[in-house]
């Protein structure tokens, strides 16, 4: 067979991988796709097979070993073998290092103390009634809580309970006599409290006298009932004020006083430092 090539043809330099080259051994004229020739030549070749060019070298084990880059890479990476999974086991490792989950599940476990005056830990701040009521000894209280709520509050008269002496106690004599007595607490505050007691005599002949005292001083007078009664009296107060209950009778024959439930009353309240207009 005469192998003839023409030698006429135009160059294709950007080749189509269905374009066709025709070729011819000692025997066959044959035809051979781009695609074929390309796919047969990537398949039986290797780096060996390559020419290396000097910005185009072989990424060889000894050349990936010797890179300062992947050395620095390789000397500051964790050991995957030192992840830990539980930081309550490992702690005091300062070889392991914490997975994501680890770190949430030790901190959803670990439940921070409250602070005391000789621990610093966890404080919550006072809510407002936490504040005027001045008994919590467990919270903090921030300088605006602190004004608005302690600067700017009054009492006013309720029949919320604050203070109680309930033991029952009697008299019976002529005389003016002091049976009950109290000093409000959280005397810091001021405004008006209810001064509330339970009262009955023996019997209602004569004149039975129940009296409120402020400061050794009657301020209100009540006539007591042969049954238990509640009787009250709102007042103003100022600190260190001792509020009393005296009890008197008047007539002949004498009777006896029962007092019992003495209890001061009260609620917190807000005043409003705003200025009102009372002309305009």
């Amino acid at each position: 067979m005469t192998n003839i090539f023409p030698t006429d043809y135009s160059t294709k330099w950007t080749p189509d991988w269905t374009d066709v080259v025709w070729s011819s051994d000692a025997v066959t004229n044959f035809n051979l796709t781009v695609a074929s020739i390309a796919l047969y030549t990537l398949t039986n070749s290797d780096t060996d097979d390559l020419v290396e060019w000097a910005t185009n070298l072989y990424y060889t084990d000894a050349r990936v070993e010797a890179n300062t880059e992947v050395i620095r890479l390789e000397n500051d990476k964790e050991d995957k073998s030192n992840k830990s999974t539980n930081m309550t086991t490992d702690t005091g490792s300062d070889i392991k290092y914490p997975s994501v989950k680890a770190v949430e599940d030790y901190v959803d476990a670990f439940s921070i103390p409250d602070a005391t005056e000789a621990i610093k830990w966890k404080a919550r701040i006072a809510t407002d009634s936490e504040v005027m009521e001045w008994i919590d000894d467990t919270t903090i209280v921030t300088p605006l809580k602190f004004n608005d709520n302690t600067l700017n509050i009054w009492t006013t008269a309720s029949n919320e309970i604050k203070q109680s002496a309930n033991t029952e106690r009697s008299d019976a004599s002529w005389n003016t006599v002091k049976i009950k007595e109290m000093t409000i607490k959280n005397s810091r505050k001021w405004g008006t409290v209810r001064m509330s007691v339970d009262a009955k005599a023996v019997w209602t002949l004569g004149s039975n006298q129940l009296r409120f005292y402020k400061n050794g001083l009657s301020i209100n007078v009540q006539t007591v009932t042969w049954t238990y009664t509640t009787y009250t009296y709102d007042m103003p107060y100022t600190e260190d004020d001792l509020l009393q209950i005296y009890v008197r009778w008047d007539n002949s024959p004498i009777e006896t006083i029962f007092v019992k439930n003495f209890t001061i009353n009260y609620d917190y309240v807000l005043y409003s430092k705003i200025p009102t207009v009372n002309l305009d």
